[in-house]
């Protein structure tokens, strides 16, 4: 039977402390989070909420982390950054590797922005870390060295430590079992953190693999003790587990059934305490192995292919390569041939996309150019001590590449600035533009209104007159402030839409009624929208729509939550209709509205990162509806 096949010591995720977590302190951490006001320490506890979960309840821990990254304003990027990282760290604990990387890369991203550097190291440790999961050896190895050359820059030897001690597993891996001794034994001498005994157990337990692979067996037991030893000190039963499923594999790789046995079920005995995904498959593989020996090839072929199956679907390419393999040894002792040459083409394709001698090379590569990295440092800070002649040919060569850079940099900022400017000159077009479209109120409207108010006052009538003067007034002054904004409250706009509507019915002597309608879940005070968008619409079905109808018109506007992020403003008549016109006129007025909202609209669509739409149908029985949807703004 083959010998063990990975190693999962890379504690770049965490791992568990404590496995029965503090129920009483998560929930009054629930209670301080529901009564809290102020955002950024709601987001605190929910993130602490988040981690406290992690382990024991992912689903739950990605739930409240969720909550908190809902809640954090999006500019602070440091804080959102942590966010960003506790959610991979999660779902890399459960699995899932692909939203892990997902999250990390975010954080990467905005920890970048925000300039801490401390937490982008540990974030390229963590991607370090899901790429060797991944059997991306190469991406792995490219990520730990980022982080290391952050650790160096800014003397964080713990960082350094959490990562060689990734590098000699990384090795292991790669089978440079001397390599990986020498790197994890220079961790525990050189970065001794007495104090994390999750680390210190994590480490040994790699070198005692690294010594197992190489049959020094007392000397493996002595690391694997040893880290069980750390292991005890936390209370990490999951670790335990862990040896105690090393120890069965390593029992087993000498004969030792008896003792392999009693081991495995050991761990077995801890495996509520398992949450790592891979670590239970770990235990699954040493089980399967041990019914291999005992010739229970029915029993080892099931748990093999469910460990295929279940690595294959994360993925975790080197369990289900180690699974093919076992596959292959038990169909070949029952002699089933057919089997034995169908698995063993699965296994030669899955080797080939894993490691090749291709990717083993470039990680050397990587290896040294990072050594070579460091070389030119020390040759740099010697450089003084060069001869006179190297000096002026340095000095000469400095000079040409500065004025050079120069060179670029004037090319660059005229190059800026002239590019400024155009985009200036044509913002400011369109600007004027679109207030120019803003301001086309038709001038009959004004007149007619004046009109019909001053035929109140001739009626002997003020205070109808006075109603409608009033309103007529605030309209033109929310026309004249409205011109120079681009939104507006959902509030002002009803107030406008009154305002416009009550004099429409003055003037055309209340031969139409008009609804508004507000989706009570809106908050029209806080809601921004363009103002005035309906006008050209409103305007056209008084003037055109219910002109020439035998009956009393009406006109109803809408506004409603089409989704969580979209409001929906619709304007309803029941005239003559849209399709087909019934006029020339209409046509062209119908025509005109629609240019002015689709001229206005490619203005504020370059603006904003979602567009606004609109649309024009047929109303039943009769009549037009024209609807528009807006993205959710608010003040």
């Amino acid at each position: 039977m083959k010998s063990k096949y990975f190693i999962l010591a890379l504690l770049l995720f965490g791992t568990v402390t404590n496995q029965a977590q503090n129920q009483s302190h998560i929930d009054s951490l629930i209670q301080l989070a529901q009564k809290e006001t102020i955002v950024i320490t709601k987001v605190k506890l929910l993130n602490q909420i988040a981690k406290m979960y992690r382990y024991s309840n992912p689903q739950k821990a990605i739930e409240y982390n969720q909550k908190a990254i809902y809640l954090i304003p999006k500019d602070s990027c440091d804080k959102l950054g942590n966010l960003y990282s506790t959610m991979g760290t999660i779902y890399g604990h459960i699995g899932e590797l692909s939203q892990t990387l997902f999250y990390l890369d975010s954080a990467a991203t905005l920890f970048t922005r925000a300039k801490s550097f401390d937490e982008l190291a540990s974030i390229y440790s963590n991607m370090s870390a899901t790429h060797f999961f991944m059997s991306a050896f190469q991406k792995s190895a490219e990520y730990l060295y980022k982080s290391i050359r952050i650790n160096e820059q800014f003397g964080d030897t713990a960082g350094l430590a959490y990562n060689f001690a990734a590098l000699a597993a990384m090795k292991y891996e790669l089978k440079e079992f001397e390599a990986s001794i020498q790197m994890g034994r220079k961790v525990l001498e050189q970065y001794p953190l007495q104090n994390e005994f999750l680390f210190m157990g994590n480490t040994s337990l790699n070198i005692g693999l690294a010594y197992s692979s190489i049959n020094k067996v007392d000397t493996a037991l002595f690391y694997l003790d040893q880290g069980l030893d750390y292991f005890e000190k936390e209370n990490y039963l999951g670790g335990k587990a862990k040896i105690y499923s090393e120890k069965s594999s390593l029992y087993l790789k000498h004969q030792q059934i008896d003792s392999a046995k009693q081991y495995i079920h050991k761990a077995l005995s801890l495996k509520e305490y398992i949450t790592d995904q891979n670590q239970k498959l770990d235990i699954q593989m040493s089980l399967a192995n041990i019914y291999f020996y005992e010739n229970n090839h029915s029993k080892s072929i099931q748990l093999y292919d469910t460990v295929r199956k279940v690595a294959h679907k994360i993925p975790y390419r080197a369990i289900e390569k180690a699974a093919l393999e076992g596959l292959v040894d038990n169909y070949q002792a029952l002699k089933q041939y057919a089997k034995v040459a169908e698995y063993l083409r699965a296994y030669i394709v899955l080797k080939d996309t894993i490691l090749n001698a291709e990717k083993q090379q470039q990680i050397k590569e990587m290896e040294i150019k990072y050594e070579t990295n460091k070389k030119e440092q020390e040759i740099a800070l010697l450089a003084k001590d060069r001869d006179i002649h190297a000096l002026n040919a340095l000095r000469n060569q400095q000079w040409a590449y500065s004025a050079f850079i120069i060179l670029i940099l004037v090319l660059l900022i005229s190059f800026l600035l002239l590019r400024q400017n155009k985009l200036r000159a044509q913002q400011k077009t369109a600007q004027l533009k679109h207030q120019l479209l803003r301001n086309q109120m038709n001038p009959h409207f004004i007149f007619n209104a004046l009109t019909a108010i001053q035929s109140y006052v001739y009626e002997n009538n003020p205070k109808a007159a006075g109603v409608y003067l009033s309103s007529f007034a605030k309209l033109v002054r929310a026309i004249l402030e409205n011109s120079r904004k681009e939104y507006i409250t959902l509030d002002k706009e009803i107030q406008w839409l009154e305002n416009y509507l009550k004099l429409q019915l003055l003037r055309f002597d209340h031969q139409f009624e008009y609804q508004i309608n507000l989706d009570p879940q809106l908050d029209s005070y806080e809601l921004l929208i363009p103002p005035m968008l309906t006008q050209p619409f409103i305007e056209n079905a008084l003037e055109h729509g219910l002109k020439n109808i035998d009956y009393k018109g009406k006109i109803t506007i809408q506004f409603t939550i089409e989704t969580t992020q979209l409001l929906k403003i619709s304007v309803e008549d029941n005239g003559i209709g849209y399709s087909p016109p019934s006029s020339h006129a209409t046509s062209t007025h119908n025509s005109l509205a629609t240019k002015i909202t689709q001229e206005r609209l490619l203005f504020l669509n370059k603006n904003q990162a979602n567009d606004i739409h609109f649309s024009i149908k047929p109303a039943q029985p009769s009549g037009t509806i024209v609807s528009f949807i807006i993205p959710l703004k608010s003040i």
